[in-house]
């Protein structure tokens, strides 16, 4: 992800290597989401000196949605919007609300027929409102257990949790997720279960300092990299391109927004 290494940053890491005789190999796209300081130097670079790039699209399963985002990727939005228009996949509602219980009730769905899928919003606070609704759907379907707090979050056993900070001692990284299998009220600890099958097991403290959250729902900069079967993405008049075609481009299958 170096297009998001912002430009002061990329200029002392580029000093710093040449005084040591170092070569930077910099892999991006400067085409997904921009740097969150000022930027723009990979996408300057790029342009100047050129380099290898991936030029086809293997991650979306249908043909014209690949099409689509490759539309998107080269600045016509207009086009692309009215392809997935076409297609059926932009769902509008009355009330921000209203779609927000549509899109969890969709993923809901998506789940119960056994499909790998994940909602994406641009804000944290659209992020847990979204894992608070899907949590409801499993709670009355009991696939959660009773609720343990944790900081400012309620766990239960079967949460798919996202952990959010490095933790070398614990083994657990920013951006692992996985499944909880036993909260140890007793050692306060909880067992995770991540997605390579290994077993972690984690200190109370690391979630009661806010550092694990709920998976169901993730951000935009949180699911960029990623591969699902199913994408739903709650879009607002407020996310850039760069933001609409990382959103768009993690489901193989099928996205909606």
């Amino acid at each position: 992800e170096a297009a998001m290494v912002g430009t002061r940053k990329l200029v002392r890491l580029l000093d710093h290597a040449e005084s040591a005789g170092a070569k930077v190999v910099l892999v991006g796209d400067p085409c997904q989401l921009p740097e969150l300081a000022a930027g723009g130097a990979f996408a300057g670079l790029a342009r100047r000196l050129g380099g290898p790039g991936l030029t086809e699209n293997r991650r979306q399963a249908a043909a014209w949605e690949r099409g689509a985002l490759a539309h998107l990727r080269a600045g016509e939005a207009g086009r692309a919007v009215d392809t997935y228009l076409a297609h059926g996949r932009v769902h509008t509602a009355d009330s921000e609300d209203d779609a927000r219980a549509q899109l969890v009730a969709d993923w809901w769905h998506a789940r119960q027929a056994g499909e790998v899928a994940v909602m994406v919003a641009p804000r944290l606070r659209e992020v847990d409102d979204l894992n608070r609704r899907a949590r409801t759907y499993l709670k009355d379907s009991a696939v959660l257990s009773s609720d343990l707090v944790l900081g400012h979050r309620s766990f239960a056993m079967g949460d798919e949790v996202l952990a959010l900070r490095n933790d070398y001692e614990v083994g657990i990284l920013n951006g692992t997720t996985g499944r909880i299998e036993l909260l140890d009220r007793l050692g306060r600890r909880l067992f995770l279960r991540n997605e390579d099958g290994r077993l972690l097991e984690v200190p109370f403290a690391y979630a009661e300092a806010g550092h694990l959250t709920h998976g169901y729902a993730t951000t935009i900069h949180k699911a960029q990299g990623s591969t699902v079967a199913r994408a739903f993405v709650l879009a607002d008049d407020t996310m850039s391109r760069e933001h609409i075609y990382t959103a768009l481009s993690r489901g193989v299958r099928r996205t909606d927004l």
